[in-house]
């Protein structure tokens, strides 16, 4: 096996080489060993901060140089360049910059739009740098506030109920994460900066100890009812309703509901004016119209099938805050039933004998409406004289009861 010599090959024929011997030359110190002291460490370590200071501060003056000179190289070819567009016809950078970005060549379109997809950040950055008079901001603001204008009009074609449609359907379709989820997908700046107003991120569990509950997140399951979400659509439901009045889907489910809980009119103007709800008379008319609309669906399912009625007493109590003659605290007692559609039974397939055995009956009385209510002429004299003082007494009564069609005239 061959391999590279060991030692180099010296030309036996080559001139010897003399060295010449120099007194005055300083003689080559020998190494020594020292002792390591904690002085000499001492010493050591501040020689060796020394040189490293030096040579941190020789890179940073490299460093320096070298920009200078990138910058000053820059400088020249960014001199040559515009030099060269003024002699190609762009007598101003900004007729060059609109040639790039509406240019009609297929390649250099496709460059144009791949350089601002990746360095878009930077470049909004640079202009807003270089732009001294605001213009920018003003542009900005111009567009942004017609992307949010687009969005809030979305949001309220959303909440919108259909023309002639029922209160019904709009109970039905009810939902705050369905308006979320859509508000999200279709509006995501107006959600994203009400979202950083209300200080909240997506699907965030408030962990306040109190927290005060939206009473439409009552209408959602109770495990979602603390989520922050549904405080966000219902801001977003508001600013809808604000912006059209007619985006009315979540005030009409709010209004029947504080209807329903017994709420002052009061309370319903106050909540109306902020946009959380129908005004009282609204409400009453949607009330009439789902009283409508279900009352038609029962007789149209009575029609069809054989169905079971199950009724009870009802009290509601309507408030007053500040109570007078004529409008006090009262209670609306009334019959409240639910209509159970039988399926699968044939109309007079249940038997009467299905029925409970009644056990008690009604009392009837046994009389003459003729003789047993109408008084009789001596009665009619007796009364009238009873009543004579008291007519003495107070001369303006016989006034006020004939005013009332009793027919009284004697003073």
């Amino acid at each position: 096996m061959n391999g590279p010599p060991k030692r180099k090959k010296t030309d036996e024929n080559a001139p010897l080489q003399v060295l010449a011997y120099d007194p005055h030359q300083p003689k080559r110190q020998r190494t020594k060993l020292i002792e390591l002291t904690p002085d000499v460490r001492a010493e050591n370590a501040r020689r060796y901060a020394a040189l490293q200071q030096t040579r941190e501060q020789q890179e940073a003056t490299e460093i320096i140089r070298k920009d200078v000179e990138r910058r000053v190289e820059d400088e020249r070819q960014l001199s040559d360049a515009l030099k060269s567009l003024k002699e190609l016809g762009y007598s101003t950078l900004f007729s060059f910059m609109k040639a790039v970005y509406t240019t009609k060549n297929q390649h250099m379109s496709s460059q144009v739009t791949q350089m601002v997809s990746k360095h878009a950040p930077e470049l909004l950055d640079l202009i807003q740098q270089r732009d001294n008079t605001a213009s920018t901001a003003a542009w900005i603001k111009d567009n942004f506030a017609k992307i949010l204008a687009s969005e809030v009009d979305f949001i309220c074609s959303r909440l919108r109920p259909t023309r002639g449609g029922d209160v019904s359907e709009v109970l039905r379709e009810f939902s705050l994460d369905r308006v979320l989820k859509e508000a999200t997908t279709n509006a995501p700046n107006l959600s994203e900066i009400v979202s950083g107003l209300l200080g909240h991120q997506e699907g965030e569990i408030s962990k306040k100890k109190k927290d005060v509950v939206c009473p439409i997140c009552l209408f959602t399951p109770r495990n979602k009812a603390d989520s922050s979400d549904k405080v966000l659509a219902a801001v977003l439901s508001i600013i809808a309703q604000c912006k059209n009045e007619k985006s009315s889907r979540v005030q009409t489910v709010t209004g029947i509901f504080l209807f329903a809980c017994g709420a002052s009119r009061a309370l319903f103007d106050v909540l109306n004016h902020a946009g959380f709800c129908l005004s009282y008379v609204q409400t009453i008319e949607k009330m009439k119209t789902l009283s409508e609309e279900r009352l038609k669906a029962a007789r149209e399912l009575v029609r069809n099938q054989p169905c079971c009625l199950v009724y009870d007493n009802i009290n509601i109590a309507f408030r007053v805050g500040e109570q007078r003659e004529g409008s006090k605290d009262h209670f609306d007692n009334g019959t409240t039933a639910t209509l159970v559609p039988l399926f699968d039974v044939a109309p007079g397939e249940l038997p009467l004998s299905m029925l409970p055995k009644r056990c008690t009956r009604r009392v009837t009385q046994d009389f003459n409406p003729l003789v047993d209510l109408l008084p009789s002429i001596d009665q009619l004299n007796e009364v009238e004289q009873c009543m004579l003082p008291l007519l003495w007494l107070f001369p303006p009564l016989p006034q006020k009861i004939a005013n009332l069609g009793n027919g009284w005239s004697r003073a």
